[in-house]
């Protein structure tokens, strides 16, 4: 920073910005006018003169003085400098007062010097005033520890104390530095930690001599050095800030540059941030040639922040100012591509190439070609967008920009940008450089599987050494790409299918060289294995680049075949050279194709193909037989079904290949389109090869991707037996002969269903059914399932309920799985709508559920999924027992009205037996329970109370109270206020043994937060906080903190204030000292938040909060918004101002504008102190909002 004509190193500059500079200050600044104090030469020399003794030629001062004490001459040195140097006529320097001003606050200050004097006291009351007292002071010996402090520190004594403490002899320097080492162990850690800038020292000082001993090699010290004096300073590792000495006679003070810079220095920090935004404007409007020096110094420290500099990017880009910008290397960044540029740097390159890049184009294409082309990816990006609309620009600007974004790295374009410059082409004329960019992002990647030694470490296998290379042919971005083709190249290939065609075939051959590279199977083709034929509309994935290759090249070959005088044989048997399996699938097609050719031969050119219905190719030559066989002469059709046959695999007792099915496949579906006699012979005759029950591909096709597994289908005769059966015990003997065999549980349950769909509509045929089912002992899980789900919707009558109720009552424990079907169908019956169980069946119904119970209670059962527990029990037939009598209970409850008294006795037996059950199933069932814990409290408290709430204490933190607490939390269950002392106790140890799923973890602190301000009259006297903050982490501990924030503010106006005054300004004072735990950033962000919800003790809160160090507020809307609903704006205007200010300033992501200019009209409006008004504009002005030029909403 250039501070008039001294330039202040940056580095000095940011430590004082982030509160990591020490000014160490010696004698040089109390030896001008008003101070007049000699420095540490002269002083030894005005005691010689008074004691008349003479120091030795080049003595050390420090030995000369310690001559005088420990030499027999009796002087008391210290005494006779004190008398010398306690001069009433001696004050402060304007220095002084500046080096303090560089701290703005007098409990930043951090300064250490080694003079005796104590101007810098007298200087900290001109310059802080009263506040000055909380600018701490320590003299030495007693000095704090170096690497943490702050204040002023004499580290050499001071006059003012006992005399004989100030280091002056040898002895001195020798105790201070060596032997008992305090000074030594002071300046080691300062030097280790801090940035030091020297005032006031000469390189031949004996000070300086003791201090270097200290002075690591590192290189944050600096020092003023007189212009020509570097060098001296170079063997103290110290760097040097240049001044230039005045010639005596010209001034007083031949050191006054440095007093003079340092003015400059305090200024500009005085500055306020609408001050420098204005400044900076006022420059911008002046232009670049009129800067001097500490102009371009001031522009330049302005734009290298983004909060600075504002006001100047809020202007349109001019030539001129671009044009300086490049010249003072404050667009480097643009043209680094080593570099992830920064936010800051980034919104740069959007106001260099979004609002002047037509002004400035010329300049950045001279900046780039001498760099070789050389972008940063984002500047790419934002060229493309910019290039894009080409109404704005020349062609040739559109062209030169377009070359050199094609010759940046592969990905630094993402393909929807590439897809908006072929968008962007003058085509049909610039067909070329479409097809060239299109090439450009199709072109093969190579990249080595991480994902899969990734995934084989999250296994816990041992990685494999050996490093696997991949073909990457998906993209983010395809989409837009395959859009550019379809929309803007794939028209043109009716005047450029040849080039087309070049340009797929290129990258086809390009893909499988590469693959050819890193592929394990000789044989195996990556490029298209997964592409079921060439033909357009068989695309995989639409973020494939293959297959947009694979359609654009068919796409391609079909339009040059339709329009082309030349011979596809050549261009055929040129591909079949290149050993590009894709390529051969894609002849298959053309012949299929062509125009030049009849039916006949295109099906004799199949035929001759060696090899083909076992290759790659097999796909397409199938689509070729379908296509063209009906339309063959009959002597042709006979040489493909022969042809065909010759392809079956005739081996005995051997499994079915793979070419057998495929001719298998074909030949029935050529039976069942053409009609084709020699094909239905032939099907006869190779249907013997297959396995019974095996079904044909539906589309011959798909038949090289695998033989189907088990792709079975009922023999005839079986199907022919389940139809005739007529009764239900005959249905089941059918069904269970057939379904045996089915391993495909959709294919079975369609039988099932079908067999069966009789009960649906005849409720005595069903309910015999399943007594044929009880009768044979079958408890196979589908066909309960279907025969259920054939009353789960229908609207049964009072007689049909009646009869199926009184069948499940009797069906027993092995039958488990029915019995759970009953509870199922049940519960979703209750109370549901359209259809529930009427009135009067009610009563049997639940004697139906109690049965269920009896029957089951104790039968096996899997535990509950920890992950999500509620979910689990909500979908177990255990758990929907339970819910039967809530919601049943819900059901009388309503019906019952005013005349409610409580639980039922039919419904509370059922409800007690299932809270005493302790197999599995009870747990499950009590974990139910707990999610409705609130609603069973209002209709029965005493019910809670002396059964439910003893499931949640904690009498051994088993699984079942995990999962009934999980539950509990999940629900966001209140806790009645007579229960919370008989359960805290739980809760807490529940939270110690951290036990819970995160979910659930999650769950209980926001029931922590609830308690905290509903459940205790005063959480300090209970001392609530001390059990629960050491249980929780410092992530929880600020997600508490948030939560709590969020009831207080839910809070009553009232009740706010009630809650400040009686425990949270308690609180917050005993976080701010770490008390019970220590106090993070975050979580001191979220207790300052707090402050929103303190009505009429907002004074207070602030008082207490506002000069907490807390962390920055990433999403400034929502807090904003809360602000938004308060009324603190027109009830506290000044203490609102002083928090909306604090709230900008900690906004570390995008300011809500429009909330801001909101409250700050609010706050207008109620008459805030202009003071107040502008510490909000300061702080909005760093985000770029200007209050003073936003009008209302409205006006």
């Amino acid at each position: 920073m250039l501070c008039g004509p001294v330039e202040i190193d940056d580095q000095i500059i940011e430590a004082l910005g982030k509160d990591e500079l020490v000014i160490f200050a010696g004698a040089g600044i109390s030896m001008p006018s008003p101070s007049g104090l000699p420095s540490f030469a002269r002083l030894a020399d005005q005691i010689a003169e008074r004691v008349g003794v003479q120091r030795q030629d080049k003595e050390p001062e420090d030995h000369f003085l310690g001559r005088l004490e420990d030499g027999g001459a009796g002087v008391q040195v210290h005494r006779l400098a004190r008398s010398l140097l306690m001069r009433e006529d001696s004050k402060h320097t304007e220095l002084h007062e500046h080096l303090l001003r560089l701290f703005q606050s007098p409990n930043k200050v951090r300064i250490v010097t080694t003079n005796f004097d104590r101007h810098f006291n007298t200087a900290a009351k001109a310059v802080f005033g009263d506040a000055a007292s909380d600018m701490i002071v320590h003299h030495a010996p007693a000095l704090p520890l170096g690497d943490d402090f702050s204040g002023l520190i004499y580290v050499h004594g001071v006059l003012h104390e006992p005399h004989d403490r100030c280091v002056m002899t040898d002895r001195d320097f020798g105790a201070a530095y060596l032997t008992h080492g305090w000074a030594r162990r002071f300046v080691l850690r300062l030097f280790a930690k801090y940035t030091v800038l020297f005032v006031g020292y000469s390189h031949e000082d004996t000070v300086m001599n003791y201090l270097a001993r200290g002075m690591p090699g590192t290189g944050n010290k600096f020092a003023f050095v007189p212009l020509g004096e570097e060098s001296k300073w170079n063997f103290q590792r110290i760097r040097c800030v240049s001044y230039c000495k005045y010639e005596t006679g010209k001034a007083d003070n031949e050191h006054l540059q440095i007093t003079e810079a340092c003015r400059e220095w305090v200024a500009e920090l005085d500055l306020t941030p609408t001050q420098r935004h204005g400044r900076l404007q006022q420059i911008y409007c002046n232009g670049p040639d009129s800067l001097d020096g500490q102009d371009k110094d001031f522009v330049c420290r302005c734009l290298s922040h983004e909060e600075s500099s504002h006001g100047f990017f809020g202007n349109p880009p001019k030539r001129p100012w671009v044009a300086w910008m490049l010249e003072a290397g404050l667009l480097d960044h643009v043209f680094d591509r080593r570099i992830q540029p920064t936010e800051h740097q980034r919104q740069i390159m959007i106001w260099v190439f979004f609002k002047g890049f037509i002004e400035a184009e010329a300049l950045l294409w001279n900046r780039v070609q001498s760099l070789n082309f050389s972008l940063n990816p984002s500047a790419s990006r934002l060229i493309a967008i910019q290039i894009r609309h080409r109404e704005e620009l020349e062609d040739a600007v559109f062209r030169k920009w377009l070359t050199v974004l094609l010759q940046q790295p592969e990905g630094d374009l993402p393909l929807d940008h590439l897809a908006w410059l072929i968008e962007s082409c003058r085509l049909p004329e610039e067909a070329e450089v479409a097809f060239a960019i299109l090439a450009t992002q199709l072109k093969p990647k190579i990249e080595t599987n991480s994902w899969g030694r990734l995934l084989e470490e999250e296994l816990g296998i041992e990685p494999s050494e050996e490093t696997t290379l991949t073909l990457n042919t998906c993209s983010h971005g395809m989409y837009e790409l395959r859009a550019a083709w379809n929309d803007h190249l794939k028209p043109l290939l009716h005047s450029y299918p040849f080039l087309a065609l070049q340009t797929f075939v290129s990258l086809l051959v390009e893909h499988r060289a590469l693959t050819k590279l890193i592929q394990s199977k000789e044989e195996e083709d990556l490029v298209s294995r997964g592409r079921q034929n060439v033909e357009p509309g068989h695309e995989i994935s639409g973020s494939d680049a293959i297959d947009l290759i694979i359609t654009g090249a068919v796409q391609a070959l079909e339009t040059w075949l339709s329009s082309s005088s030349g011979s596809f044989d050549d261009l055929a048997l040129a591909w079949a050279s290149l050993d590009v399996p894709v390529l051969s699938r894609i002849v298959v097609h053309g012949q299929s194709k062509r125009a030049d050719w009849t039916t006949d031969q295109k099906l004799d050119w199949l035929m001759r193909q060696e090899g083909i219905l076992g290759s790659d190719r097999n796909r397409e030559a199938n689509l070729l037989i379908l296509r063209h066989y009906e339309s063959a002469s009959k002597p042709t059709r006979a040489k493909v079904i022969q042809w065909l046959e010759s392809w079956t695999d005739v081996v005995p007792d051997t499994k079915l290949t793979q070419r057998t099915f495929d001719v298998f496949s074909m030949l029935n579906w050529l039976v069942s389109h053409t009609k084709c006699e020699m094909a239905q012979e032939a099907l006869v005759r190779v249907k013997k090869m297959v396995p019974e029950g095996l079904v044909p591909w539906e589309h011959p096709e798909v038949g090289a991707c695998s033989l189907p597994d088990n792709h079975f289908r009922p023999k005839s005769a079986d199907l022919v037996a389940i139809h005739a059966a007529e009764t239900p015990a005959e249905k089941l003997e059918a069904l269970l002969e057939t379904i045996q065999l089915e391993k495909h549980q959709h294919q079975k349950y369609d039988l099932i269903h079908d067999a069966i769909k009789a009960g649906r509509d005849n409720v005595d045929w069903a309910i015999s059914f399943q007594s044929s089912l009880i009768a044979r002992n079958v408890h196979d899980a589908e066909l309960w399932s279907v025969l259920f789900q054939l009353w789960r919707e229908k609207d049964l009558s009072t007689e049909e309920w009646n009869k199926l109720l009184r069948s499940w009552s009797v069906i027993q424990a092995p039958f488990v799985r029915a019995l759970d079907l009953v509870v199922d169908l049940l519960n979703g019956r209750v109370a549901s709508q359209p259809h529930p169980i009427p009135p009067e069946c009610r009563a049997l119904a639940g004697e139906t559920i109690v049965h269920c119970w009896a029957e089951t209670q104790n039968a096996p059962h899997e535990e509950p999924n920890a992950d999500d527990v509620v979910f689990f029990a909500l979908n177990r037939a255990p758990g929907q027992l339970a819910h039967f009598w809530i919601r049943y209970a819900f059901l009388r409850r309503k019906e019952a009205g005013d005349s409610w008294q409580g639980i039922p006795a039919d419904i509370m037996a059922p409800l007690v037996s299932l809270v005493a059950n302790t197999s599995i199933r009870g747990e499950i069932a009590s974990v139910m329970l707990c999610v409705y814990f609130d609603d069973l409290h209002r209709m029965s408290p005493n019910f809670v109370h002396d059964h439910l709430l003893p499931k949640l204490k904690w009498p051994d933190g088993g699984a079942a109270t995990v999962w009934r607490w999980e539950a509990f939390l999940n629900s966001n269950c209140a806790l009645p206020l007579a229960m919370t002392s008989e359960l805290l106790p739980s809760f807490v140890q529940m939270l110690k043994e951290r036990v819970l799923p995160e979910k659930a973890r999650e769950h209980s602190l926001d029931f922590a937060a609830w308690l905290t301000i509903y459940r205790f009259e005063n959480p300090l006297d209970s001392h609530w906080f001390h059990q629960l903050l050491p249980l929780l982490t410092d992530v929880e501990k600020v997600e508490f903190a948030h939560l709590v924030g969020v009831y207080l503010i839910k809070a009553q106006w009232e009740n706010q204030s009630a809650y400040w005054r009686r425990w949270v300004l308690a609180y917050c004072q005993q976080r701010e000292i770490g008390v019970p735990t220590s106090l993070s950033k975050d979580e001191a962000r979220e207790i300052f938040l707090w402050s929103l919800g303190s009505g009429d003790c907002l004074n207070d809160a602030l008082q207490a909060l506002l000069s907490w160090d807390v962390a920055t507020i990433q999403y400034s809307g929502p807090v904003l918004l809360e602000f938004e609903k308060t009324d603190h704006p027109e009830k506290h205007p000044n203490e609102s101002a002083k928090l909306l200010a604090r709230i900008i300033d900690l906004c570390g992501g995008v300011l809500a504008e429009k909330s801001v200019t909101k409250i700050y009209r609010r706050l207008e409006k109620a008459g805030a102190q202009a003071v107040e008004l502008v510490r909000i504009r300061d702080a909005a002005i760093k985000h770029g909002l200007n209050l003073e030029e936003v009008k209302e909403e409205g006006a």
